[in-house]
């Protein structure tokens, strides 16, 4: 599996200043902040299977041990489109992410389920026959 691109190995390849990288990596999350944005719409209906998940983005301390900062997004991606929409939340509670499946996915039947022995809520949300 390859290894994401360090800063100190682009800068080293592409003869350019840590600056220059640090501001590229910055603009190359803002372009995606706002793609996600603009592209997120609402999911779901009659006879399509949307797929939801949250993850923690953040960043570890010299790169080592336990997450230390980060945020908590949630996100759906509609199989049938391939359409999809991320949004930032607080927490993974089970309020806060029903709330979130209330707001981004439209009426369905609801299925919820807890994997034995893991903290991580899956929530599996299939469009009803109706």
């Amino acid at each position: 599996m390859l290894r994401p691109p360090r800063q100190e190995d682009l800068e080293e390849e592409l003869g350019i200043s840590s600056t220059t990288v640090v501001d590229w990596f910055s603009f190359c999350r803002e372009v995606c902040a706002y793609w996600a944005n603009k592209c997120s719409e609402k999911l779901g209906g009659p006879g399509l299977t949307v797929e939801i998940d949250e993850a923690k983005i953040g960043h570890r301390k010299y790169n080592r041990g336990r997450l230390l900062k980060g945020n908590w997004i949630f996100g759906g991606y509609e199989r049938e489109s391939k359409m999809i929409f991320i949004v930032p939340v607080e927490d993974r509670t089970k309020k806060t992410l029903l709330a979130c499946i209330n707001e981004w996915i439209m009426d369905q039947e609801r299925r919820l389920f807890q994997i034995v022995g893991s903290p991580i809520i899956v929530l599996t949300v299939r469009a009803s026959n109706i």
